[in-house]
């Protein structure tokens, strides 16, 4: 377990630098805002179950993947089972990947909570006043269109709309199944580069940008940018009939909550950057390190997540392209700090060589 706290300590001083954050600014919101309702230790722990039953969900599906894959593989393989349970505990139980595993399943769902509560502070801090911004910036981008109206012609029927809506709500289900996918895998060197990209990114993207770009989308342009100039109220017509009533419902729910002055579960709205869609690119990244098909899947999901957040009315289409391109650059540059600062971590050498072995470990089990 020492050796696995060493391994994640930029991991766990990332987490307490972003639970200190949140403590500096709730205090000066309490201080500046005195009828501010605060959310209590029960709401983050729903914060935090929630991230557990996602997990399980990733987890059971990530072992029916996984199952199917070595079934294909290995058909011939007997006894079948015997085979299959060696294999497994080869790749996926060692001491050394459960006290990793430990780690992370104790920390990311905390981080998380931490996230919720920025996202929520927002207003309070810099109200929204970039949605115009960005709605004339999309513009200009896209040759004097605005983005859905590009996209309306292709997608603008209930069925596809339904399919992009559960596409969009299935996020967090995904995210969950490869940050557990990451937390157990012996693949330690991008192991540790997928988790410091996440962290990095909910803060840098996340926090940082999200609370100087403060804007609502544009399912919230009529309320705080006009009423009457409005270019998205087709779309909104549009989704009220053909969208699940979910989607409206969630909209109207996040709106009521944010004038209300109180933080809730599942509350918050932040259009710039996408997160949505830093998080799906960062899937891509790690998934296409691992297998060209995974990540071509993951590919086609990040674009699946652009065109429902732009179609959906929750972000400007600038949104999904600052936030896929900012988290590649801070993939890339964690990637760098990894292999040439000196001492990184106090492990990159040991992560190195995990991965070795973990490669020769995977031609020798013809495995996944």
């Amino acid at each position: 377990m020492k050796d696995a706290l060493k391994e994640h300590l930029a991991l766990i001083f990332l987490c307490l630098f972003y639970m200190i954050g949140r403590d500096i600014l709730s205090a000066y919101i309490a201080e500046q805002h005195p009828e501010f309702d605060y959310y209590t230790l029960s709401t983050i722990l729903l914060y935090i179950l929630q991230f557990y039953f996602a997990a399980c969900v990733g987890i059971i599906a990530f072992l029916l993947i996984y199952l199917i894959v070595y079934s294909v593989k290995n058909y011939r393989a007997k006894p079948f089972w015997r085979r299959f349970a060696t294999t497994f505990k080869n790749q996926f139980l060692t001491k050394q990947q459960w006290c990793g595993f430990i780690i992370i399943f104790l920390l990311i769902p905390l981080f998380f909570a931490f996230i919720a509560m920025y996202k929520q502070l927002i207003p309070f801090v810099n109200p929204f006043c970039w949605d115009k911004t960005f709605m004339q910036w999309d513009y200009i981008l896209h040759f004097n269109h605005h983005p859905w109206e590009l996209l309306q012609p292709l997608i603008g029927y209930p069925v596809i709309t339904t399919f992009l809506a559960r596409i969009y709500g299935l996020w967090f289900f995904v995210l969950a199944a490869v940050i557990i996918w990451q937390a157990i895998t012996k693949e330690r060197y991008y192991r540790m580069q997928f988790l410091l990209t996440f962290m990095v990114s909910w803060i840098i993207l996340g926090t940082i940008m999200a609370y100087y770009f403060s804007s609502a989308g544009p399912c919230f342009y009529n309320t705080y940018v006009s009423a009457t100039d409005n270019p998205y109220l087709p779309l909104m017509v549009y989704l009220y009939h053909a969208a699940p009533p979910w989607v409206i419902e969630l909209q109207n729910t996040l709106l009521t909550y944010l004038q209300s002055n109180t933080l809730i579960f599942g509350g918050g709205v932040s259009a710039m950057p996408s997160m949505h869609l830093s998080m799906a690119a960062l899937c891509f990244l790690i998934c296409s390190k691992h297998n060209r098909w995974l990540g071509l899947c993951t590919f086609l999901y990040m674009i699946a997540i652009l065109i429902a957040s732009v179609h959906l009315a929750w972000h400007y289409a600038i949104d999904g392209y600052v936030a896929i391109i900012g988290t590649i650059l801070i993939w890339y540059c964690v990637g760098l700090v990894l292999r040439f600062v000196p001492n990184t971590l106090n492990s990159i050498h040991t992560l190195q060589i995990a991965d070795a072995n973990y490669q020769n470990i995977k031609t020798d089990d013809n495995d996944l």
